[in-house]
């Protein structure tokens, strides 16, 4: 998804360029436009998902649909399971555990009554896989 000017501008004043992890968790406004490069593109092929670590050491769970990427909190709500090893189907990705599922764009439940996961702002510049912090 391309940014506009001022995430843009947002975006480079705040990226993490040396890829360093352990740094402290900002806070508040500068935690929404921190984004730290966690992947490459061609390391998520179409209709697969991966762990990785973004913004204060957040473990997430990344998914390439159609070739748009989406992020999402990478633990199961349910039983701790790990998101990013679960079966995508469209959207919906389902815990290999118990079979929990949920909508990769949103971490809403794709059914009624169940629990959501966390969705984090996503962003894709030159090849280069970029998290935010929690999607508004």
């Amino acid at each position: 998804m391309p940014l506009d000017r001022r995430s843009r501008q947002s975006f480079d004043a705040h990226v993490d360029r040396r890829g360093q992890r352990g740094r402290s968790c900002l806070r508040g406004s500068e935690a929404m436009a921190l984004f730290v490069k966690v992947a490459r593109l061609e390391d998520l092929p179409p209709r697969t998902g991966m762990m990785v670590v973004g913004p204060c050491d957040k473990p997430m769970a990344l998914f390439n649909v159609g070739g748009e990427v989406f992020a999402i909190n990478a633990v199961c709500p349910h039983r701790g399971g790990p998101l990013a090893n679960g079966r995508l189907d469209g959207h919906i990705v389902a815990c290999p555990w118990h079979g929990w599922t949920f909508d990769v764009r949103t971490g809403q439940p794709d059914h009624g009554g169940g629990h959501c996961v966390t969705a984090y702002a996503v962003t894709v510049a030159r090849s280069d896989i970029y998290v935010g912090w929690i999607k508004p």
